[in-house]
């Protein structure tokens, strides 16, 4: 009964160089999904990002997914600013892992938002690596989201207190 979801690729063996292989691979089955499934293109900071962000963007893709704990970053760190100004010239969000396992998030993300109002951040994982801080910061802040993809029914019950339904 799913009419649609986003989909992008994880952590793939054949991940280098920047996750070329693996987002042909995202793209293709977006194609072939006859329009179910909505392409996210992934990035490592390390290997070409903006390069690979226009390459795919250009065939198609729909946002951009960030994972710092799995490409080993922050969000304070200064290569997110032209992946932010990219994605607020495309039009396109960009979905952040906000998951267990990070340092705190939310003023490293307040600072993008900041220097780049047009881009649209979707936090994901209900922003549980930093989600009293993320409240804080982010609630009410046009083009901020957040998704509740999370294991704990415990940890939505605080994120639902917490940040306004128009930004879930």
């Amino acid at each position: 009964g799913i009419s649609r979801a986003f989909t992008f690729c994880l952590d793939e063996p054949d991940r280098h160089p920047g996750f070329r292989a693996a987002n042909d691979r995202t793209l293709a089955f977006a194609e072939a999904s006859g329009g179910r499934l909505v392409p996210f293109l992934r990035l490592d900071l390390d290997e070409e990002p903006l390069a690979e962000a226009r390459r795919c963007l250009d065939a198609g893709a729909r946002g951009i997914k960030l994972h710092p704990r799995a490409q080993r970053f922050t969000a304070a760190d200064a290569r997110l600013d032209p992946v932010f100004e990219l994605a607020a010239e495309r039009r396109v969000p960009i979905l952040i892992h906000g998951g267990r396992g990070l340092p705190p998030i939310a003023d490293g993300l307040r600072a993008l938002v900041d220097r780049w109002p047009d881009a649209t951040l979707i936090i994901a994982h209900a922003g549980i690596a930093d989600l009293a801080e993320l409240a804080r910061c982010m609630s009410g802040r046009k083009g901020v989201l957040f998704d509740t993809s999370t294991w704990s029914p415990i940890d939505l019950l605080d994120f639902y207190r917490l940040i306004p339904p128009e930004q879930v």
